[in-house]
């Protein structure tokens, strides 16, 4: 498969099953950066630990569902690298504030986030992975709109959008490195 298509409310639970997925590989092997671009983003439920079977990956998490921040932080705590850009929007401001949270733990460096008046783009791009398409990262986003969204594990298809975002973003935000 190099690419497929899913669109909801048909394929919900498939794209739920992929997002779920692309989070797990990337807390098997953190990408430098994860790229998690949405207009609107909230805290929302992304992996389903009811069973605990991640306890191995993330000890901290609860059994039943694991929201965003707590995956993102995972991925941080294991030298992992995120940037994550959202709209200039009210909606936005709750999400903001987890993040500039995790910013003040030790390793805040390795997040960044920025926001845009005119951001409408949506995706999530690992190294080996891509995901784009119409869902923002919202309640009802994942659970509620018609939506398409566009899976690829074509390495030629991923890089080019790594290199998007970088030039997109990198100037923006650039990295602080510590002295």
């Amino acid at each position: 498969m190099a690419s497929r298509d899913l669109v909801t409310p048909r394929q919900r639970e498939a794209l739920a099953d992929v997002m779920s997925t692309c989070f797990i590989a990337e807390l098997l092997a953190p990408s430098d950066p994860l790229w998690l671009i949405s207009a609107w983003i909230s805290d929302v439920e992304l992996i389903e630990n009811s069973g605990g079977a991640f306890e191995a990956l993330a000890p901290d998490w609860p059994k039943g569902p694991v929201k965003l921040s707590a995956i993102l932080q995972r991925l941080l705590e294991l030298g992992g690298h995120v940037f994550v850009a959202m709209m200039d929007n009210q909606h936005n401001d709750a999400f903001i504030l987890r993040l500039k949270a995790m910013q003040q733990q030790p390793f805040g460096q390795q997040l960044r986030f920025a926001v845009s008046p005119q951001l409408h783009q949506k995706c999530m791009c690992g190294e080996r992975f891509a995901i784009r398409g119409s869902m923002n990262f919202t309640r009802n986003g994942l659970n509620a709109k018609e939506e398409q969204m566009t899976v690829t594990l074509d390495s030629a298809e991923v890089q080019k959008l790594r290199f998007e975002l970088h030039d997109r973003w990198e100037a923006a935000v650039p990295r602080n490195r510590p002295t």
